[in-house]
C-alpha cells in the first residue's frame, strides 16, 4: 500500500531511533507526536532497549546492514517526506544512517 503524495495527504515522517518500553521516549514516542500533528508516522529501529522510568539497563543494536535494508524498504514503498533521527547506539549506525 502506497500513500498518496497530494497536499492533502498525511506527511510521512520517518523517526530513527531506539525503542522505549515505557513509551516515553524513542520510536514510540516519536509515531505518538507525529500522529498527534497529522503525520504518518513510521520507524526504523536503531536499537532494542530495556528500559523503564528510571533509566536505560541494556541495549541491543542491529547489524547497519538491517538498518539499511529498514531504510531502503520504507523509502521504496511509502516514501519519506521528512525525518526525525533520535538514539543512534554506535558509531557504525551512525554513519550508515546519516549519511
Amino acid at each position: 500500500m502506497s500513500i498518496a503524495t497530494t497536499p492533502s495527504a498525511l506527511p510521512r515522517v520517518l523517526s530513527i531511533a531506539g525503542t522505549d518500553p515505557t513509551g516515553g521516549t524513542g520510536i514510540q514516542a516519536d509515531v505518538k507526536g507525529i500522529a498527534a500533528h497529522r503525520g504518518h508516522g513510521m520507524a526504523v529501529v536503531t536499537a532494542l532497549v530495556v528500559h523503564n522510568t528510571r533509566g536505560v539497563r541494556a541495549e541491543h543494536g542491529p547489524p547497519t546492514s538491517f538498518l539499511a535494508e529498514q531504510l531502503h524498504a520504507v523509502s521504496e514503498d511509502v516514501g519519506i517526506d521528512a525525518v526525525k533521527i533520535g538514539m543512534l547506539a554506535t558509531v557504525e549506525t551512525r554513519g550508515s544512517c546519516c549519511q
